[in-house]
């Protein structure tokens, strides 16, 4: 006879076992509609996105004409460059969902929709595969549905920055079934053999070979992407576990490698480009690295992730999270992952630490590492005998999926990772130069240059023909060198631009990059300003007409068009969310600035961050205001708390330890400088300004050392190397500027 004690715990177990089916349908059935609702949150926010304008474009003219000629035609600096259009399908995506009349009327609720919809396909594709499924049906474990949606929730805690409407998001679903199917087809020609490489089963899509080929066939179709295919599918194939037949003869394997890769060749060739399609990409990867390195300066999601600057704070923890934790599912299951598997996570990785745009590949990559772990066997039956870890778990997913879930519709989020993105739809606050648009589309094709910010928008929305469109392999190292040249402004941009034989100059973000240009434009008799509005200026070239009042009446007639620009914008802050509205009344600022009215323009950061005071960007431009009007310790103040909202920012500490070295604390400017170096590696200002402040302070060897630092960063500075020279001396007679 069993003791009362044993038999209670076997009815425990039995009990535990009995409702085990139905809470792992439901636990499933919950994480994935739970990471669903959060995808669609994420994905709804106000149009972004710069390229969206040229597949809109590019979908128009093949409806018209047929598919675009191998050539870059939408330049007249290098209309004859190399091209090929790899993502013609998405195009016509684009174009079947894009919004319809003036640019100056146009919302954008038909791409919201179609970037909400794919965002959240990549959930499901992730959370239907790897036992999901199975999940749904009862099979498999509550605890392995909780930790479905942990892995869910990581993915989106990575992938989020990438939710825009490009081409990569379908390649995401592409690539997560493509990674399952490879692996069906491994499975099936260790079981079957050379049955499973037969010539009729290769096209059959009820097959695992057959699904491989029409899924490289679709996805050649609409991103370049696809060019990755043969080498996932080859991995794949290389590894001889996972079906019945666990040694199959060397033949049979050499066999199986060839046919996948020479399948998926085939499929990436059933494209309109042809032969042609399949180094394109490659090609294209070419333009990051040697004479094209300078883009990495000038496009910020091509730079490293962990080295971008002001923004993703929170998003970076999680990927170096991410990583740690990928280490561990390594280390612990390696022998369940798969070879493909954990190749892709490194090599997704290795892409994410050179580029920010790979991140989203790596996002998928990590789930597809994540939810294929097993944990070790002893793990497995302490999992069973209960599930009240289960349930534990899945209130804590609850909790943290309604704590983000409230933190996307907040304003906060986003301010905190340095983003312009907003919760909502439309377009975005003060970022497409609509009024510019609309003036070139109302008059004849000019030869316009536009910034990254602009070109775009022109290309869509107007027949104007442009320098440069912002797709990056469309144009040569060369021409990318001359349009930064001309981003730095003074006489040598506007040689160029006269060089080029410019029309109409367009800039988004007038207070960006192209601040200095935009006011050598400003300053010349030979342009003037079509319509300025908080998200750009145009301007025309102009021939001024003789007459001693001619230059004084231009000069007004600017100021006078960007005084009325700013009056508009910050009457437009009315019904704007507190974080909107502070984007509204910085452009605002930024406009009564550049005519000439500071007082007018403190008032509206003011405004501003009384509106929102976590708005970084609003915090460090009225630090300035009140630098320039030697308030210092207002000017800290904000620098300050610029500082905390978004703690990955460089500037606001470079200026507030400005701000203390003028109050006679080189100290403590030292620490700021010292963070802002470690914030941004790559400018220069905050290691010279170091050395100033160590020196100041007393000390010589440190000061010598930042200043070293920044030399590598700029060799030909010949202030710095005096104060390099200066500091070897033990002198101390250099000074803060």
């Amino acid at each position: 006879m069993q003791p009362d004690h044993e038999r209670g715990s076997r009815r425990a177990v039995t009990a535990s076992v009995a409702h085990a089916p139905r809470l792992t349908v439901a636990l499933q059935a919950g994480v994935i509609v739970l990471a669903a609702a959060l995808a669609l949150l994420l994905a709804w926010h106000p149009l972004e996105d710069l390229d969206i304008w040229f597949h809109l474009r590019a979908g128009s003219d093949q409806l018209d004409g047929g598919v675009l000629p191998p050539v870059n035609r939408y330049s007249f600096t290098e209309p004859n460059h190399p091209w090929l259009n790899h993502e013609w399908l998405f195009q016509l995506l684009v174009h079947a969902t894009a919004p319809r009349g003036s640019p100056a009327l146009m919302t954008a609720t038909g791409w919201n929709l179609l970037r909400a919809a794919l965002a959240v396909a990549v959930i499901l594709a992730l959370g239907l595969g790897d036992g999901g499924r199975a999940r749904l049906r009862g099979r498999g474990t509550p605890a392995g549905a909780v930790a479905a949606g942990f892995t869910l929730l990581g993915t989106l805690a990575l992938l989020w920055p990438r939710l825009l409407l490009r081409p990569e998001l379908l390649s995401a679903i592409a690539l997560i079934m493509l990674v399952r199917a490879s692996e069906g087809w491994r499975a099936a020609i260790l079981q079957d053999g050379a049955a499973a490489m037969r010539l009729r089963v290769l096209f059959d899509p009820r097959r695992p070979a057959g699904r491989v080929f029409w899924l490289v066939v679709v996805w050649a179709q609409y991103h370049g992407f696809a060019a990755v295919a043969p080498l996932i599918v080859v991995v794949a194939l290389l590894e001889r576990r996972g079906g019945r037949r666990q040694e199959s003869g060397a033949a049979l394997h050499g066999r199986a490698v060839a046919t996948g890769l020479g399948l998926s060749l085939v499929a990436l060739i059933a494209t309109p480009n042809g032969w042609g399609g399949l180094a394109f990409p490659l090609r294209a990867l070419g333009q990051f690295h040697g004479e094209g390195a300078g883009l990495q300066g000038a496009i910020a999601e091509l730079t490293p992730l962990l080295r971008s600057p002001g923004m993703l704070g929170g998003t970076i923890a999680c990927f170096v999270a991410s990583l740690v934790s990928g280490a561990v599912l390594v280390a612990t299951g390696w022998r369940h992952l798969g070879l493909l598997r954990m190749l892709l996570w490194l090599g997704t990785a290795a892409a994410t630490l050179a580029s920010q745009r790979a991140l989203g590949p790596y996002a998928v990559s990590f789930a597809l590492l994540a939810l294929r772990w097993t944990p070790p066997a002893a793990w497995q039956r302490s999992l069973t005998r209960s599930y009240m870890p289960a349930l534990a778990g899945c209130l804590a997913l609850l909790g943290l999926a309604t704590v983000w879930g409230a933190a996307i519709r907040s304003d906060a989020f986003y301010l905190a990772e340095g983003l312009a993105r907003r919760y909502g739809s439309g377009l975005a606050t003060a970022q497409y130069p609509l009024a510019a648009a609309e003036a070139l589309a109302a008059q004849p094709p000019a030869r316009v240059f536009a910034n990254l910010g602009a070109s775009g928008l022109l290309l869509g929305t107007t027949r104007s023909e442009l320098y440069i469109d912002g797709r990056t392999e469309a144009y040569s190292p060369a021409l990318w060198r001359e349009y930064l040249s001309i981003r730095n402004g003074g006489e040598q941009a506007l040689a160029l631009l006269d060089a080029r034989r410019v029309d109409a100059v367009c800039l988004a973000g007038p207070a960006g990059p192209f601040a200095r240009l935009l006011r050598d434009l400003l300053d010349s008799h030979r342009w003037r300003i079509v319509t300025a509005e908080g998200a750009g200026v145009l301007l025309r070239r102009e021939h001024l007409p003789f007459g001693p009042d001619s230059a004084p009446r231009q000069e007004a007639a600017k100021l006078a068009e960007l005084r009325r620009a700013a009056v508009a914008q910050e009457q437009a802050v009315g019904g704007l969310s507190d974080a909107r509205a502070a984007d509204a009344l910085v452009a605002a600022a930024t406009l009564h600035g550049l005519a000439g009215r500071p007082e007018e323009a403190r008032t509206c950061l003011e405004r501003a961050v009384a509106r929102s005071p976590q708005h970084a960007l609003a915090r460090h431009n009225l630090g300035n205001r009140y630098l320039a009007e030697n308030r210092q310790e207002d000017a800290l103040a904000e620098f300050m708390a610029a500082s905390r909202a978004n703690r990955r920012l460089a500037a606001p500490r470079l200026n507030a330890g400005v701000c203390l070295m003028r109050l006679g604390r080189p100290a403590d400017a030292a620490r700021l400088f010292d963070q802002a170096a470690r914030l941004d590696r790559r400018a220069v200002e905050p290691w010279a300004n170091l050395a100033l402040a160590r020196q100041a302070a007393g000390d010589t060897k440190g000061a010598l050392a930042a200043v070293e630092r920044a030399l590598v960063i700029s060799p030909a500075d010949p202030r710095l190397a005096a104060l390099r020279d200066d500091l070897r001396r033990g002198g101390t007679g250099a000074r803060h500027q």
